[in-house]
Order: structure tokens, then sequence, then C-alpha cells
């Protein structure tokens, strides 16, 4: 159903993808841990979850707890915040937000049930939410905790796709980059290998004898010349349209790379399977479609 030149241009587009993606998710993972947006989108979601933007109630007082940070000190102000956490456990949060619920209620530590806890809660969306969840576990502390931990673990997940849309800017952007350092053009990656084959066949046809006619048709064959600045002195591409369209090569390898590279790892994979399973149409000369028939004569002086 497919010929080979059309499984190579896409195992050649795909190999494009996959490698800009492995670079990008590198960079993009590396500019996340030296920013610290892991640690800051949790902090922010928890302050979200409890209603505590200025970070001065329930949010401060969770981070303060020994199970989320065991290094905590009482922080009057988020950015004295030195080791905030990347990750809590579900469990953790919801044993540390109850031991802050009852150490805030005005009796002290177990000076009052939970229900009279959750009453002093001053924000009325969180207070309604809290005793939502305490009439489910009927009263039962450990039930409570466990609906709390659940609570956590869904606003988490949302938190998530959070953290991606926050990243996939830089992510974007750090595989523009590598495409540009690289050049890795998709178009032009897509127009040579699509040119290749018959390129052979003209060489296989009238360049037998023709040696120094050869060997520049040979460095032209040359996989370098797919990605990578070799030759840019002399590419086609020079002019504002080549241009244009090499940023738009670029703009698509970068776009292509927001999958991740798991996604193109399997895809390539696929296509290999493919692409091993498709027979190879034979020339009149008994060599396979493609393959060049070197003359029997010397490209350089020495070489034998």
């Amino acid at each position: 159903m497919f010929g080979s030149t059309i499984l190579d241009v896409l195992l050649a587009v795909v190999f494009t993808f996959l490698g800009v993606s492995l670079a990008a998710s590198a960079v993009t993972e590396a500019i996340a841990s030296m920013l610290r947006l892991r640690q800051s989108t949790l902090l922010d979601g928890i302050s979200r979850l409890l209603n505590d933007p200025d970070f001065d109630g329930l949010a401060r007082d969770v981070y303060d707890h020994a199970l989320v940070d065991p290094l905590a000190c009482v922080r009057t102000r988020q950015a004295s915040l030195t080791n905030r956490p990347a990750f809590i456990h579900p469990r953790d949060f919801a044993v540390a937000l109850t031991d802050v619920l009852r150490d805030r209620h005005p009796g002290g530590p177990g000076g009052a049930d939970l229900a009279g806890c959750i009453a002093t809660v001053p924000d009325d969306k969180l207070r309604g939410a809290l005793q939502t969840l305490l009439r489910q576990a009927d009263g039962d502390r450990l039930l409570f905790q466990a609906a709390l931990a659940t609570w956590f673990d869904g606003s988490m997940i949302r938190l998530s796709g959070w953290y991606r849309r926050r990243t996939q800017m830089i992510s974007f952007l750090a595989a523009f980059a590598i495409a540009a350092m690289l050049n890795a053009d998709v178009l032009h990656v897509t127009a040579e290998v699509w040119q290749r084959p018959a390129m052979v066949n003209l060489l296989n046809a009238g360049l037998s004898h023709d040696t120094i006619t050869l060997q520049n048709a040979l460095a032209r064959l040359d996989a370098s010349s797919l990605i990578g600045w070799d030759g840019w002195s002399g590419d086609p591409r020079d002019g504002w349209p080549g241009v244009l369209t090499m940023l738009s090569g670029w703009g698509i390898a970068a776009a292509a790379s927001l999958f991740g590279a798991p996604f193109w790892f399997d895809t390539l994979q696929r296509l290999s399977w493919i692409r091993g399973a498709v027979p190879v149409a034979a020339r009149a000369d008994g060599l396979p479609y493609g393959s060049l028939a070197l003359p029997h004569a010397k490209l350089s002086p020495g070489s034998e």
C-alpha cells in the first residue's frame, strides 16, 4: 500500500521529531528545576485549595506541619519558604490539615470535636467543603482523613494539568531554539528524503564515468545535509522565501515536540515494523530500488 520512499520520509520526519523532543524535554526539566516550578506550582495549588492566597492562614500552617516539611519553622511570609516540597503525599496532607484544624480551635488541641474545629474556618467555601466531607464520613476521624486525602488527590490531578500548561510554552521555546541550533528543518528533511531515490537513479543512469560530478553528487547525498548547518552558504533556501520556509520547518518540529518523546518513540517503532514488512522492489540490474551502482573507477587519488 505504501511505497518505500513514503515510509522513509515518515521515518526521517518522526526521527527528527523524536530527537528534538528528547532534547527539549531535558532542557525544560533543567529550567523547571532551576526555577523550582514544581514547588511553586504546588504551593499555589494548596493556597488556592485552602482559599489562602496571602499565605497567612491554613496554607501556611499546613506547610509548617512536620509531615509536610520536617524542617518547618514558624513562617509569616511565603517568600521565607526556603525548602518548598515538590510533592506532598495525600495522607500526610490529610493528617496535617486535621491537626491544624484542631490546633487553631480556641479550646486548644483536642479542645473540640472535628465539627467544632471546622466551624471555626473563616472561609465559607472551604468550611462548606470540609463539612460536606465530614458528613460523608459520619463524623469518623479516620474516614474524614481518607476523604481529605481523596479530595487533595483530585485537586493535584487538576494541578498537574495546570503545571503542564505552564511548562508548555517553555517546552515550545526550548524545542524551537534546539531546532534552530541544529537546523532541524522538517520541511527540508522531507524534501531531501523524498528526492533522494530519484537522484540515485539519475546518478546510475548518467554519471557512471564522470568521477568529479559523482563525487559532488555523493556529497549531496550525505546524511549530514539533512540536519545541520553544513554547506549553508550555498543552500537554496537563501533569501526571504527560503528563510520563512526554514522558520516554518523549525516551528513544526517545535510544535510536534509538545506530544512528548514517548509518543514519537512509539510512532517510530510502529513505522519501523511497517518498513520491515514492505517488500523492496528490484531494478532491472537486480539491485534494490534506490541503491547506487558505483562505477569501477577511483573516486580520488589513492583510493581503492
